[in-house]
């Protein structure tokens, strides 16, 4: 059988968690969120077994707004629990029940004693740890995805998540490693290429960068998703700088009289844009020898700042001369509304 499974962390600001949550079940899918496709897991029990667990299950997920019938459906599996309180799934069944009446700390209670009952339900652990990072929990949700890991090696969405936390926390070698290993085994999904490249520019690995890089590209030209191939820029390094923090983009194909190669987003911390700063190229300055220009924007508020270059600047050259921009221009801004209250 197949069961219910969170999906990946959101890409967000340091120390804010968005989890996305997909739920799969019994080759019945329900989106509770915009998120990829991704594999489910199989248990090993006899479908006499199953049955009565997955009938709960299915019920449930059909009327998932209604308070009533998932109310019910936890008082049938407690039952099923009562009959044979060592069967994994059953508590399984009421851990993801528990979540939808949002009792999350019971839910994790549930999804412990799945683990507990049968260390190989990966996907409990992994489900329990999505919660436990939504509660700001993040140490308890490392711990759950290591084991939803360990029961299952090749669990992607687990290694994602564990290294977006390790990422938030500025372990980046840690956070390479859960990446590198989900790359390993799906090399064609953007997100986790995208993410490799992130976690090597942060360990300024400029070689492995530039090949992260053309990983990235490549997924991208050749995708099939028609929400990858639409994207038009992606995050490819991420800093601080003082009380902000800064997401890097780069365009895929920068075109046109005015277009931006690189847009720098400074978040404030409570994770709205403040501002961005642009390494931008215009028919004005390329007309004059110097294609590339620095810039900076505030609200509707557009400036073209003194540095040019020839030539496309190194990120090396490039990110010394952003960092100074973002401190001049919007740094200030933080302050000035931290200020204010």
């Amino acid at each position: 059988m197949s069961l219910i499974r969170a999906g990946r962390m959101a890409e967000a600001p340091v120390a804010v968690i968005s989890p996305a949550w997909r739920l799969v079940a019994a080759g019945i899918a329900l989106v509770l969120a915009a998120v990829t496709a991704v594999p489910v897991r199989a248990l090993k029990t006899s479908r006499a077994q199953e049955e009565p667990a997955l009938q709960i299950l299915r019920e449930a997920m059909g009327h998932e707004q209604d308070r009533a019938v998932l109310e019910s459906c936890l008082a049938r599996i407690d039952g099923e629990i009562q009959a044979r309180p060592g069967f994994g799934l059953n508590h399984y069944a009421a851990g993801w029940i528990l979540s939808h009446l949002g009792k999350s700390e019971e839910a994790v209670a549930a999804y412990d004693k799945a683990i507990k009952a049968d260390p190989k339900i990966a996907d409990a652990a992994y489900n329990a740890g999505v919660i436990l990072a939504g509660l700001g929990r993040e140490a308890e949700a490392a711990r759950h995805w290591e084991a939803a890991i360990a029961a299952d090696p090749s669990h992607i969405d687990a290694l994602y998540n564990l290294g977006q936390l390790r990422y938030n926390g500025k372990q980046f070698a840690e956070a390479l490693e859960s990446w590198s290993k989900a790359h390993a085994l799906a090399p064609s999904d953007f997100d986790i290429a995208k993410k490799v490249l992130q976690a090597t520019q942060a360990l300024g690995r400029r070689e492995a960068a530039q090949q992260a890089r053309a990983a990235v590209f490549a997924i991208w030209k050749a995708s099939e998703d028609p929400k990858v191939r639409a994207l038009t820029e992606y995050v490819f390094d991420q800093f601080d700088v003082g009380k902000l923090h800064v997401y890097a983009y780069e365009t895929f194909e920068p075109k046109g009289e005015l277009y931006y190669v690189y847009t720098f987003r400074a978040a404030g911390p409570d994770g709205k844009v403040v501002g961005t700063a642009q390494l931008e190229s215009s028919t004005a300055i390329r007309d004059m020898g110097t294609p590339y220009i620095l810039g900076v924007t505030v609200g509707q508020d557009h400036h073209t700042l003194k540095d040019t270059f020839k030539e496309l600047p190194s990120y090396d050259v490039l990110r010394p001369l952003i960092i100074k921009v973002i401190e001049e221009y919007l740094a200030k801004l933080v302050l000035s509304a931290s200020a204010s209250f």
